[in-house]
C-alpha cells in the first residue's frame, strides 16, 4: 500500500474558538483568493481565500455543522455560531465545498493561484497575481493581463479566473 500525497492527505481545519472542526480528504482544487463584496463583508477584510475539496471527503467534528447563512439564492456560507468564524462555503446541489484557507491554517502547500472580482477589490493592497493559466514570460503583457477582471468574467460569485480559463465555475460553487 503506498502513502496518500501530500495533496490527498487529510487536512484537519476548524474555526477560532474550536466549535466548529472538520476533515477534508481528497485533492485540493483552485486555491484562490475572492474580493466580492460578500467576502469582503463577510470577513471584514478586503479579501477571502478558498480552496475547494470533494464534499464526499468532508466530516465536520467538533461541535458538529457550522450554522448556514445564504449569500445566493442556491449559495450558502458556514460560520461558527460562537465566535462567527466564515470556514466555508456550499453550493445547494454541489459535490465539492470551498473551505477558507484560514480555518485550514494557512496551509503553506495552498497558495491562490489568482483573485476573483479584481474590479472590487481595495486599491491599497497588491492583488494575487494570476498562475492560473500557464503565461510565456517573455511575452510582453496583453490587455487581457493588464485589465481587472469583470463581472462578465465570472461565473459566479466566488470564482473563475477568466472567461478564457479551461475551468468553468469553482467546485462546490457553480452556479
Amino acid at each position: 500500500m503506498t502513502a496518500p500525497s501530500p495533496t490527498t492527505t487529510p487536512r484537519s481545519g476548524g474555526c477560532l474558538c474550536g466549535l466548529v472542526t472538520f476533515t477534508v480528504a481528497g485533492e485540493p482544487d483552485f486555491p484562490h483568493a475572492c474580493s466580492c463584496l460578500h467576502c469582503q463583508r463577510l470577513s471584514g477584510g478586503p479579501v477571502m481565500s478558498w480552496v475547494s475539496f470533494p464534499l464526499a471527503g468532508l466530516i465536520w467534528s467538533g461541535g458538529g455543522e457550522p450554522s448556514w447563512y445564504y449569500t445566493w439564492p442556491d449559495s450558502r456560507r458556514g460560520f461558527c455560531p460562537a465566535c462567527g468564524s466564515q470556514v466555508c462555503a456550499l453550493d445547494d446541489g454541489a459535490d465539492s465545498i470551498a473551505v477558507t484557507l484560514s480555518a485550514l491554517g494557512n496551509s503553506p502547500d495552498l497558495v491562490p493561484v489568482t483573485q476573483s472580482f479584481r474590479e472590487t477589490a481595495v486599491p491599497w493592497l497588491r492583488q494575487v497575481p494570476d498562475t492560473s493559466r500557464p503565461t510565456d514570460p517573455t511575452a510582453p503583457a496583453t490587455p487581457h493581463d493588464r485589465r481587472p477582471m469583470s463581472l462578465s468574467d465570472s461565473t459566479d460569485h466566488h470564482d473563475i479566473a477568466h472567461q478564457d480559463s479551461p475551468r468553468t465555475a469553482l467546485p462546490g460553487t457553480a452556479r
